[in-house]
């Protein structure tokens, strides 16, 4: 299916693409938590549409990254585990390009809506995305937000995103794979989560990144990823660590024979993507 032909079929949907193929095959889908829904059916992408967004009467308000869908909706997931499972499922063999909630949809019944993002959420959702192993991402809003009032605030915050995505990012995405390195989190949660979220990456040239998303969507947070160096009999050699966009201030440090730190401090919200070095 041709790009052009996606952008028919979802009309009033706005797709951010980083890469430069011209025409994939692809399945949207939502439900079954996300996961035990992509089949062997030939396709390059699989589409997951996930609205953790709700006025449902279980969620909390801002900074609540649940996804529940049809039928249980009482049981929500955090994105995290969504994304994870979705992974598994397809066995890496699929590339997954979450359908991210960038719109509100008015009340059906009482207490029952989706709300907009804020900036903020809107950068978190999607860097919960790629962090647990996303290649890409659409993002999905109604027209009708341009009658709703959520437009004019959110659609310059989404722009800067999806250049993101396409000039700095995506190139790299691209050419990389999810690699499970022992990794752990100090810091970046928020009242619903203890810890902020990381995905370690590998190039085909062996480089490796972290991608590290802060949960707390209302201020900074300093954040601490102790990163394994030891991988199936391999040594990760760390150098030239750095923010591959140059916004954030990155430190480590050696603290043993196998283990290294990564400290930075990303903004409310925000994803980073770090180059931390290259498996021998």
């Amino acid at each position: 299916m041709t790009l052009e032909a996606c952008q028919y079929l979802r009309r009033g949907n706005t797709p951010s693409v980083i890469t430069d193929h011209s025409g994939f095959t692809a399945e949207v889908f939502s439900g079954g938590r996300l996961n035990g829904v992509v089949n062997d059916v030939g396709m390059s992408i699989a589409a997951p549409e996930a609205y953790p967004l709700c006025d449902y009467p279980w969620f909390s308000g801002p900074g609540d990254y649940r996804h529940a869908s049809f039928p249980d909706f009482n049981n929500p997931i955090d994105l995290t585990a969504a994304y994870s499972n979705l992974y598994e499922s397809v066995g890496g063999n699929v590339a997954i390009w979450p359908v991210i909630q960038s719109h509100r949809w008015p009340v059906q019944q009482p207490g029952w809506s989706l709300r907009p993002p804020g900036a903020e959420e809107l950068k978190c959702m999607t860097g919960i995305a790629l962090a647990k192993s996303a290649r890409g991402a659409f993002f999905f809003e109604y027209s009708t937000m341009q009658y709703d009032g959520d437009y004019a605030a959110l659609m310059p915050e989404l722009a800067k995103l999806a250049a993101r995505l396409r000039d700095a990012i995506g190139p790299i995405l691209q050419e990389t794979l999810p690699i499970e390195l022992a990794t752990t989190v100090s810091g970046g949660g928020s009242g619903f989560y203890a810890n902020g979220v990381a995905g370690t990456f590998e190039a085909s040239d062996g480089t490796l990144y972290l991608i590290v998303v802060n949960r707390n969507h209302e201020a900074f947070s300093t954040m601490q990823i102790t990163v394994n160096t030891t991988f199936s009999g391999k040594t990760i050699a760390i150098g030239n660590v750095a923010d591959v966009e140059g916004q954030v201030s990155v430190t480590s440090a050696k603290l043993g024979e196998n283990s290294w730190r990564f400290t930075l401090s990303p903004a409310a919200g925000d994803f980073t993507v770090i180059r931390i070095g290259r498996i021998k």
